[in-house]
């Protein structure tokens, strides 16, 4: 029997799904409407009637006054507002669109237009009821929003086709979802999502199968470059994961928790950095499984060869080296992934070029790179050092606002824990301080947590971390303890701290600075390690001085008590000289400080100013910018 090519087989297999597609409405008796399209903007006219119940299969192409058309037979409108379809089937599989920057948009936004023959238009189908679809066989792209909260239960885009990540999610009806490269839709607006398959993946970011309710199988069929931790969470009818193609690198801790129907996660091809761990909440996991038994970071690890038995080890090698080069070429806007290349290319380099892979492109990619400070590994406190000075400037900034005690919001969360009671009498430095103490012992730290689904106040957080028995992450222990100093009257402002190698590092410290009207200055304090710092004659200090003073070698004296979780002694060489001497490079704060700042019904303006040496600019280029200390540290508005 001859061989088929690759393409026949696709063209039977696209044939038999279209069959099968029309087959299955077959028993309903649904007329079939042919239609051909002599030139754009007929449909209508050529279809012949408004309702054409059944299935619509059209040739040509449909420009937006045909899309307009198009959407109100499919069960949409231009408000977006659902209504129930008439046509149960649409075969586009010889149509295209015409391109017309003049025409009116297709729905009610001005950017719904046709911009391309050969791709969906954004908002497309947004909305839309109707069943099934067969897309268009030259289809090169699916835009924003096109099968966005649609009624089909099975979508499934071929391979080679661009697809954007917000152009399929909410869709309550949709049961199979075929991707040809990652494009994760939105898990909680899927309620109904079994089957989940994935083509190739550079980069999949935490939490992106979180929360599927039905979500059973979830394939990878094509090269995979990095999957992060946390991935595969409360997902109660997950029973299998399978990475079919290679894997270059995967995340850390947590990968597949709470899952309690899960067996197996199998791996049938190469995997370069494993490090995954038992998950917890499934029971019925029965184990990892390696069919190639190729971790082949693992020094124990027997990779097979590439020999005519196994003629694809060699191509899943270098498709994990591919991943490398592209990440240290620039070719993947998550810069943190070039610390991963560079972490793990050295030691699996002379394991891949016993199976005949040229790793010189990499190590030639990652030559720019060997002199970095970050990379070298030089001291934190050295790199500080070495930065650029802060100097004055005479633009102004905005002004930082601090919600008053009387604010609703605050006095809910003041009146709930008696705030007033914990804070105490006495100095408004002891009252800050036994507030840092309070939320320190409330809720424990997990820097690996997941920012908590509520509204980002100490009420909703506690009960939250309470319920699901967690802890959260530092930003969000200083966005309680900044609340609860606001609601006793205290200005204060939460701060992050990041490295100047923040595109590698993505390790930040959130800290508190509040206002002591009795010392006339900003002092430091951390819910983390329940710390506060001074300088050797008792007076506090603030996250600037305290950075001003690393510089100068000068004396920093960290509480006695300060801790982590009540399990490890926090010590002044290892947080302030090495963790934040990294972290005190750039120090961001938001321009209103109040209760929910960020995060579920967030309040107030968004605007943050972040404090940087001369020259220097985080990813963020929305923020405010400023190398004046003076201003960043100025009292608060009347103090």
């Amino acid at each position: 029997m001859t061989a088929l090519s690759a393409r026949t087989i696709k063209v039977f297999f696209d044939l038999m799904c279209a069959v099968s597609c029309l087959a299955a409405y077959a028993g309903d008796d649904l007329k079939v409407y042919d239609v051909t399209l002599s030139r754009p903007g007929t449909l209508r006219q050529t279809v012949g009637t408004d309702s054409p119940a059944g299935v619509l299969r059209i040739s040509g192409a449909l420009n937006n006054d045909d899309v307009r058309w198009l959407r109100s037979v499919c069960g949409g409108d231009s408000v977006f507002v659902p209504h129930p379809s008439v046509v149960k089937v649409l075969d586009l599989r010889k149509a295209e669109f015409a391109p017309d920057p003049s025409a009116r948009p297709l729905a009610n936004h001005a950017t719904m237009t046709i911009r391309s023959r050969h791709a969906l238009p954004i908002g497309f189908l947004y909305a839309c009821t109707l069943d099934s679809l067969m897309l268009p066989e030259r289809l090169d792209s699916v835009n924003m929003w096109s099968l966005w909260g649609t009624g089909l239960r099975e979508i499934e885009i071929p391979e080679g086709v661009y697809v954007h990540n917000m152009a399929i999610g909410m869709s309550e009806s949709l049961e199979r979802l075929r991707l040809p490269e990652f494009a994760m839709t939105d898990g909680q607006g899927c309620p109904r999502l079994k089957s989940i398959f994935i083509g190739t993946a550079d980069y999949v970011p935490s939490g992106s199968f979180n929360s599927f309710p039905a979500l059973e199988e979830v394939i990878f069929t094509g090269s995979i470059g990095h999957i992060d931790g946390y991935q595969f969470r409360d997902c109660p009818e997950l029973r299998r994961v399978e990475f079919r193609g290679p894997v270059a690198s995967m995340g850390g801790p947590g990968m597949f928790n709470n899952c309690p129907k899960l067996e197996a996660v199998e791996f049938q091809g190469l995997v370069s950095d494993f490090g995954l761990e038992a998950p917890t909440g499934s029971p019925d996991f029965r184990g990892y499984a390696l069919r190639h038994g190729a971790m082949i970071s693992n020094p124990e690890a027997k990779v097979p060869q590439a020999d005519e038995e196994n003629p694809q080890v060699k191509a899943e090698a270098e498709a994990i080296f591919d991943s490398y080069k592209r990440w240290l070429s620039g070719e993947n806007d998550q810069k943190f992934l070039v610390k991963v290349a560079l972490a793990q290319y050295k030691d699996l380099a002379s394991k891949v070029a016993a199976l005949g892979v040229d790793t010189a492109p990499v190590a030639e990619a990652a030559r720019p790179y060997l002199n970095n400070d970050f990379f070298k590994g030089t001291p934190k406190l050295e790199v500080l050092k070495k930065s650029a000075p802060y100097k004055a400037q005479s633009e102004p900034l905005p002004v930082f606002r601090y919600a008053p005690a009387s604010d609703s919001l605050l006095a809910l969360s003041r009146e709930r824990f008696n705030l007033d009671s914990i804070a105490g009498e006495g100095s408004d430095f002891e009252r800050m301080k036994r507030l840092n103490y309070w939320i320190h012992d409330l809720i424990p730290h997990d820097g690996s947590s997941l920012n908590p689904s509520c509204a980002y106040n100490i009420r909703d957080i506690y009960d939250l971390c309470q319920k699901e028995d967690r802890g959260v992450n530092c930003r969000i222990l200083a966005i309680m303890l900044t609340e609860a100093l606001l609601a006793e009257g205290i200005p204060a402002r939460y701060l992050t701290c990041e490295p100047e190698a923040y595109m590698w590092d993505s390790d930040c410290h959130v800290i508190v600075a509040a206002w002591s009207s009795d010392f006339s200055k900003w002092v430091w304090l951390d819910p983390t390690h329940a710390s506060f710092v001074t300088d050797e004659n008792g007076v506090p200090l603030h996250p600037g001085e305290v950075r001003e003073r690393l510089i100068a070698d000068l004396p920093l004296v960290l509480n006695e008590d300060a801790n982590w979780n009540h399990r490890k002694k926090t010590e002044v060489d290892g947080y302030l000289k090495n963790y934040m001497a990294k972290n005190l490079y750039c120090i961001t704060a938001r321009v209103v400080n109040c209760s929910q700042p960020e995060g579920r019904e967030a309040q107030g303006n968004g605007s943050y100013v972040a404090l940087v040496p001369e020259g220097f600019r985080l990813g963020e280029e929305w923020f405010i910018y400023t190398s004046d200390p003076e201003r960043f540290w100025a009292p608060p508005q009347g103090k």
